[in-house]
């Protein structure tokens, strides 16, 4: 077994439940995990960190905030793919410059 899979796991299933299926396959999601390069399998489960930190803010706002699929459907629909940028050492930042006038 790969060292980064049992910690994603783990946090997946941490989810609340109300925010996630309830339906988990580990060996379907391995095998989802497995096929990801390297790098993305160790940053993983700080993408799920990051989805679950927006999600909650989503649902805190009163906004409409969809639940968790599968871990399997997570991992093979590429729903962590818009926070590999923001966990990454290198990431850009996007913000205002310091120097904006608003």
């Amino acid at each position: 077994k790969n060292k980064s899979f049992e910690p994603f796991w783990k946090a997946y299933l941490a989810i609340p439940k109300d925010m996630r299926s309830l339906s988990q396959s580990k060996s379907d999601t391995y095998k989802q995990f497995m096929k990801l390069d390297a790098n993305t399998r160790d940053k993983l489960k700080q993408c799920l960190e990051a989805d679950l930190r927006a999600r909650t803010r989503s649902l805190k706002q009163d906004k409409f905030t969809p639940m968790f699929p599968d871990a399997c459907r997570y991992i093979s629909k590429g729903q962590y793919e818009q926070y590999l940028l923001t966990v990454s050492k290198n990431a850009a930042r996007l913000g205002k410059p310091k120097q904006t006038p608003f």
